[in-house]
């Protein structure tokens, strides 16, 4: 990637990160912020809120003066050489006809609405550019921000991940919905197993977590090990979170099948995203 993109990519996020905080203080700055969230119900039933709105008509303003190339001082500048052949694939857009193509900006306003209406920090902003569906493209983007906690994370934020991770005891995140259902039920304790990879014995736990990008964030940062999800995703609540976390040694799995090109709107259960050690024990214990 070269410099030109790295600092537009940086101008992109900061552009983001900015709007979306002061957006974030002028809602929750009330003490009823929930009427100020202004809720309404999109055709398939799901709440949406003046923040997801916000936040799709930013990013759909960012393609826009990337094509027509009329930018004012409010804008990101110099980003057209980036953004100016890029589609939006976003859940706010109800548009029957839309399709995923690339290159593609891929978004979930905020992925957690639940938590988010609800004032609880479980939740993101997932915002991605995929130059083409591989993982592994180098011009493929993703950011992952949390405006409740400040976490974030990006492709292009250069930490050191630890040299270890406590692998007698692999923590893994899974869904505050499915966990309330019942469907990990009979998956909380689990008996001792033998790793591949050193031959000793270790355990895995289970937490929920809310808004599966915001785990998967937690996931590519080195926090936790695995993800488990028994129902099915939109391309736009995993691909920032999962190009994140490949870039990190975590594989994508559809089942057993290792996901390395999104090129589907949406996945299906079982869905894993670990590493390719523990993989095995994973599928075995989480079916």
């Amino acid at each position: 990637m070269s410099n030109q993109n790295q600092n537009q990519y940086i101008e992109i996020k900061n552009f983001l990160i900015n709007k979306i905080n002061e957006e974030f203080k002028k809602t929750f700055s009330h003490d009823n912020f929930e009427n100020h969230l202004k809720k309404s119900h999109k055709t398939d039933r799901s709440v949406v809120t003046h923040i997801d709105i916000f936040i799709s008509k930013l990013c759909e303003t960012l393609l826009t003066q990337a094509q027509v190339q009329d930018q004012d001082q409010d804008q990101v500048q110099n980003q057209n050489s980036i953004l100016k052949n890029y589609t939006l694939f976003s859940e706010e857009d109800e548009d029957s006809n839309r399709n995923l193509k690339f290159p593609a900006l891929i978004l979930d306003p905020i992925d957690g609405t639940k938590e988010l209406s609800m004032g609880i920090g479980e939740c993101a902003l997932s915002f991605s550019l995929f130059n083409s569906p591989e993982l592994s493209d180098p011009l493929n983007y993703g950011l992952i921000y949390n405006p409740f906690t400040g976490f974030t994370i990006d492709s292009l934020i250069d930490f050191t991940p630890a040299k270890n991770y406590f692998s007698d005891n692999l923590r893994g995140f899974v869904s505050i919905t499915e966990w309330e259902r019942g469907l990990f039920h009979n998956h909380i304790n689990k008996a001792p197993f033998k790793r591949t990879d050193t031959n000793e014995n270790a355990t895995a736990t289970i937490m929920p977590v809310g808004s599966i990008a915001f785990k998967l964030g937690l996931l590519s940062a080195g926090i936790g090990d695995f993800i488990v999800s028994f129902k099915p995703k939109n391309i736009w609540d995993v691909a920032a979170g999962t190009l994140l976390a490949s870039k990190h040694g975590f594989n994508f799995y559809e089942g057993k099948n290792h996901i390395t090109s999104l090129e589907k709107e949406k996945y299906f259960p079982p869905l894993y995203w670990c590493r390719s050690q523990d993989a095995p024990y994973i599928f075995e214990q989480y079916s």
